[in-house]
């Protein structure tokens, strides 16, 4: 019977004289040294970026649709460019490679409008 007491079983809490109360009070403080946990999946720094790159990545969206590009071509454009902002955000190393496509990828609908918009109906036809 005492055994039974010392374990910890997670359908029940254990006595708060065991050992096993001890290690269920601690768990979590003998790692982080703060508040706010060290092992989460995505850091709000992430998702603080992958939130701009997003927000961003609506303007030239949103001036491709004006000019009558098909719904699935400004979903693949807008997720390939949230994809390639949030890579840049997060690897530094990447602006090499990433930084002249997302320019030209950016201010391409701004600055040739107009032949994007024929060559978008030219396809549908």
């Amino acid at each position: 019977m005492q055994a039974r007491d010392e374990r910890f079983d997670f359908m029940s809490t254990p006595r708060q004289d065991s050992s096993a109360w001890k290690r269920f009070v601690l768990r979590g403080t003998a790692r982080s040294a703060g508040a706010y946990p060290r092992s989460v999946l995505l850091s709000p720094e992430l998702l603080v970026v992958a939130l701009l790159v997003a927000l961003i990545a609506l303007g030239p969206v949103r001036r491709l649709h004006r000019l009558g590009w098909p719904t699935s071509w400004l979903r693949t454009y807008w997720i390939v460019f949230v994809i390639c902002g949030i890579i840049l955000g997060e690897v530094p190393s990447a602006a090499k490679l990433l930084v002249p496509g997302l320019l030209i990828a950016g201010l391409l609908p701004f600055v040739a409008g107009g032949l994007l918009g024929r060559a978008a109906r030219r396809r549908d036809r």
